[in-house]
């Protein structure tokens, strides 16, 4: 007769027993993971504009709890603010245009850049007031231009005009905010503003037929991108690993459901949805690297260099921008996705 302590019943029941603890020791490890991934919390500085698609889209569908990250989606008025925001350290990633990189790079401001994930060819406009005297690009000379500084909207104003024909050297540039630019216009204080949607939007609704965009020229794809602090990326990659692969998700949602996208950034931005269905077919959602994008940067710190003669404010003759950009976080998720050209050795 076996006791219920010994042989081989007695090893079954500790063996049964071992077995229930390990399965409720890997469903705690289980569940404190999950834990841990929902209190990985992240703030994300994010322009306020129809670029901005993929966060709204990975917002409001649940890629970014899907990664266990708990996003706060802090908007601002302009690419230029966001970048402020992560600098100054109140934002863990953030969104801007390829010139606000360039300027602060030139700065010599510490961030990485994760990826481009927007390009438009009609994001930033011209939008001149009637009554100018402004029928074509050689007319805007000796004119008043209303810009953003350090921001796409200087860059895009002034390559707009030298190729127009008309020397920027001889026209006004008068420096405001995104915001300002539609009261600007309106009440005649500037003849024209360069401004990306949707204050260009708002521009011409608050003007009315007192004021048109300008189409003649597209001189300037503009890159949205998405910038990190470094520390935090250096300490935790994986972090930034997962937003990624959150955009990525959002962006194959942009292209399944298109109307349903518009609608959400018809809600964030105010824009008109008429307006957007004219401009969506000029915005290209993917999320990559590429060296054109690099190109694109050494091209704008060559006209930086031109604004500065003297070198006073940007003291290097060039800058290497592979120093800022990490592909290999991409890479991990989707190595077709980066297209840079290797380094010489």
């Amino acid at each position: 007769m076996q006791c219920f302590g010994s042989g081989k019943t007695g090893g079954g029941m500790r063996e049964i027993s071992r077995l229930w603890l390990s399965l409720g020791t890997i469903a705690l490890l289980m569940l404190l993971s999950v834990s841990v991934r929902a209190e990985m919390s992240v703030v994300i500085a994010v322009s306020k504009t129809p670029l901005s698609a993929p966060f709204y889209v990975a917002e409001r569908e649940g890629f970014f709890k899907a990664e266990g990250l708990n996003v706060e989606v802090r908007e601002c008025l302009g690419g230029h603010r966001c970048m402020k925001e992560l600098l100054e350290g109140r934002a863990d990633f953030a969104t801007c245009s390829d010139m606000v990189i360039t300027q602060q790079a030139a700065l010599e401001k510490s961030f990485y850049v994760l990826s481009t994930f927007v390009t438009s060819a009609d994001d930033t406009q011209i939008v001149v007031r009637r009554g100018a005297g402004i029928e074509n690009p050689s007319d805007m000379v000796s004119k008043r231009i209303g810009y953003v500084k350090g921001s796409a909207s200087h860059y895009f104003a002034d390559i707009f005009l030298l190729l127009g024909g008309a020397d920027p050297q001889n026209n006004t540039f008068v420096e405001l905010q995104p915001e300002q630019m539609p009261d600007a216009l309106y009440k005649g204080e500037v003849d024209v503003i360069a401004i990306w949607q949707p204050w260009s939007y708002l521009a011409l609704k608050k003007s009315g037929n007192n004021a048109f965009v300008m189409n003649e020229l597209k001189p300037y794809t503009v890159t949205f991108n998405l910038i990190g602090q470094v520390n935090l990326i250096d300490n935790n990659p994986q972090l930034a690993v997962r937003l990624l692969r959150s955009l990525v998700r959002a962006e194959q949602f942009i292209l399944q459901d298109g109307e349903f996208v518009k609608e959400i950034v018809e809600e964030h931005t105010g824009m008109n949805g008429k307006v957007l269905d004219a401009i969506w077919p000029s915005y290209q959602f993917h999320v990559s690297l590429t060296q054109q994008f690099l190109l694109t940067l050494q091209n704008e710190y060559y006209w930086l260099k031109q604004q500065d003669p003297h070198g006073q404010k940007y003291k290097k003759d060039a800058l290497d921008f592979r120093d800022y950009v990490m592909p290999e976080l991409l890479q991990q998720l989707d190595i077709t996705r980066v297209h840079l050209n290797q380094p010489p050795e």
